[in-house]
């Protein structure tokens, strides 16, 4: 059982006796506590509500105001309780509100530092333009963070959901217009104006990230020109089907074979478009910086969320019902009770 103690300069420390107030229906009079005292002018009682108490007496206030409005029976331990839980539980609500407001005030300050927001372009464009990237939309910006959080970059806690939030969406931002200009490029490249090979496509791709091409990239944007033009460079909703079509490949081709499917599309590529040129750098996947290689890791095992599939739920069979003339036959144990019966006669 709670009890909760109440202070307030009218009430003495004693157990206050409820007033008699005259009721018009009966001559008795009706408990009321803290009743106003008769001697009262409408002046003093106006003086009073013009006044606006303090922080501390907020709760005083309220609670005498609940307990005027609900005509507590004060002998009754049970409703002195419910009384109780009801306050505690606008306290608490007050308490959350408040919590929830401070947190959003600190969100809409939160700014994302200069050293914060070089991280996010590394390693959005280490996961783009990686060999290894298993989904270009959908959970991308999870990856990256993850990947982030492993590389030590400084980041809010996770538990600061407001400000992990902001750097979420700055990292989707960045990831839409790398997405973008890949898309852009990728189409230009296929036009017989602006036809170029491989390894210059993927120089211009890349340009001004700091990422180091490898022949493994080279086969994975052969992919994506290949299959581009089948899926539609306009198509709105280009990168989730590529993830599709990436899923597939995982699905139909394993182990080698899955290198194997690239790489016959990178020879495919050099017969339509040309030899690549020679004059862009190229370093193999052992000699990549650190950062490269952690996102690669990441972006290799990274997987598009599966949704839940409920199981349907089974409708109930409807009863049979037998209509018949004749008598339902006797279980075995009503025909034992018969046997018992003509046997005792």
């Amino acid at each position: 059982m709670v009890y909760i103690a109440f202070s307030s300069p009218d009430v003495s420390p004693e157990r206050p006796r409820a007033q008699a107030v005259p009721s018009h229906d009966s001559p008795t009079a009706t408990p009321r506590l803290n009743a106003q005292p008769a001697s009262s002018s409408p002046s003093t009682r106006k003086r009073a509500r013009a006044q606006s108490p303090s922080d501390d007496e907020d709760h005083s206030v309220l609670i005498r105001t609940l307990v005027n409005r609900k005509r507590l029976n004060t002998d009754s331990d049970m409703e002195l309780q419910r009384f109780a839980e009801q306050l505690i539980m606008i306290e608490a609500n007050c308490l959350f509100v408040k919590q929830l407001l401070e947190a959003q005030a600190e969100v809409t300050t939160f700014t994302i530092s200069s050293e914060l927001e070089e991280n996010i372009t590394k390693y959005t464009c280490a996961f783009l333009y990686s060999a290894h990237t298993r989904v270009y939309k959908e959970n991308a910006q999870q990856v990256v963070l993850a990947a982030m959080r492993k590389a030590s970059v400084v980041i809010p806690a996770k538990t600061d959901v407001g400000r992990v939030g902001v750097v979420v969406a700055r990292i989707g931002a960045r990831l839409t217009d790398l997405r973008s200009a890949m898309k852009r490029k990728l189409k230009a490249s296929v036009q017989e104006d602006t036809q170029t090979d491989l390894a210059t496509l993927a120089s211009d791709t890349v340009a001004g990230s700091g990422i180091q091409l490898t022949v493994e990239f080279y086969h994975r944007l052969a992919w994506l020109r290949r299959y581009g033009p089948d899926i539609g460079f306009d198509e709105h909703d280009f990168w989730g089907k590529i993830d599709s079509a990436l899923a597939k490949v995982r699905k139909d081709f394993k182990g080698e074979e899955y290198a194997q499917h690239f790489r016959s599309t990178y020879r495919k590529d050099i017969k339509k478009f040309g030899n690549v040129a020679t004059d862009v750098p190229i370093v193999l996947e052992a000699a990549l910086p650190d950062f490269q290689k952690l996102m690669d890791e990441s972006a290799s095992v990274a997987t598009a969320p599966t949704a839940v599939k409920r199981k349907p739920r089974q409708k109930a069979k409807p009863a049979r019902v037998v209509v018949s003339d004749s008598p339902p036959k006797a279980g075995p144990s009503a025909q034992a009770a018969t046997n018992a019966d003509a046997a005792a006669s």
